[in-house]
């Protein structure tokens, strides 16, 4: 038999074969390969356990402590009457003047002038000569150092504040026979319009801002010292009529528009007034908490 023959008898009797392609695939990190055709489905990853959530904690307490009170509204400082010492002050910015002087380690007033108004309606002045004038110390009924001066025919209370003093006496104007002349000494002494440069505005706008969180923080410490219903009015009330009271005791300040000063240290006294008032509220409140603690012997 010739040799094509034989080749041609065995590839009929030898069984087809199917040709299956190969495909060549590119498994990227992490991917999970396909599963080839035919072949028992592998078995699904399992799914990690859903993580425990974190207890949440507020700043500051990453041991599990609570976190800190939030810190109580600066006050201004308490400065002493000394501070007072070389500086004139005006009325409302302008009009009555007052110089403060150390002499033989003692402040006195060197200089003094009010201005009033006549009988008639006029202006008028009264150059005081009975100089210079001794400070006595008033203690700090009101939260800030007080001073008295007196001033004869119109003796004058100051709170000591920060660049200024503030009179806040609940009186009749001061009459001088001699001179018929009228004076009206309350008010917020401080300096002149233009000395106040824009520096200073921005700092007078900080101490503003700090100054009114801290009688807002002292008028809710105030209202929590007592439950009386009476005593909550009366609060309520003097802190409302604050505002209408500063507003009418700065609008004569010279240039107070633009630098706001007489209302910023009128505020910080204020401030001051309400630390002292809700300091006597707490005590108060706390002895009759005590009382009412106490069992008989």
């Amino acid at each position: 038999m010739r040799p094509s023959l034989v080749l041609l008898a065995l590839l009929s009797t030898a069984a087809p074969v199917v040709a299956t392609p190969a495909l060549a695939q590119l498994v990227l990190p992490g991917a999970v390969a396909p599963t080839p055709e035919g072949a028992p489905g592998a078995a699904a990853p399992a799914a990690k356990p859903a993580a425990k959530p974190k207890p949440h904690r507020r700043p500051g307490d990453a041991a599990g402590l609570p976190a800190p009170a939030p810190a109580a509204p600066a006050l201004a400082k308490v400065l002493p009457a000394a501070s007072l010492a070389g500086q004139t002050l005006y009325r409302d910015g302008r009009g009555s003047e007052i110089t403060f002087e150390t002499r033989d380690k003692a402040l006195v007033v060197s200089h003094l002038v009010l201005a009033g108004k006549a009988d008639d309606g006029s202006e008028c002045r009264v150059d005081v000569a009975d100089l210079p004038l001794p400070v006595r110390d008033e203690g700090q009924p009101g939260g800030m150092a007080r001073i008295g001066i007196p001033v004869p025919a119109c003796p004058i209370s100051f709170d000591v504040l920060d660049g200024a003093a503030l009179e806040t006496g609940d009186r009749a104007a001061c009459a001088f026979a001699a001179t018929h002349c009228r004076v009206d000494p309350t008010g917020l002494w401080g300096p002149p319009a233009a000395s106040l440069t824009p520096e200073r505005d921005k700092a007078i706008e900080r101490q503003r801002t700090q100054a009114e969180a801290a009688v807002r923080a002292g008028y809710k410490r105030l209202m929590s010292t007592t439950k009386l219903r009476s005593a909550l009015m009366g609060y309520a009330h003097e802190q409302a009529q604050f505002s209408s009271s500063r507003e009418e005791m700065c609008r004569g300040y010279a240039g107070e528009v633009k630098h706001g000063f007489c209302a910023t240290r009128v505020t910080e006294a204020r401030a001051a007034a309400l630390r002292v008032k809700a300091d006597i509220g707490q005590a108060e409140k706390d002895a009759r908490k005590k009382k009412r603690g106490a069992k008989p012997g």
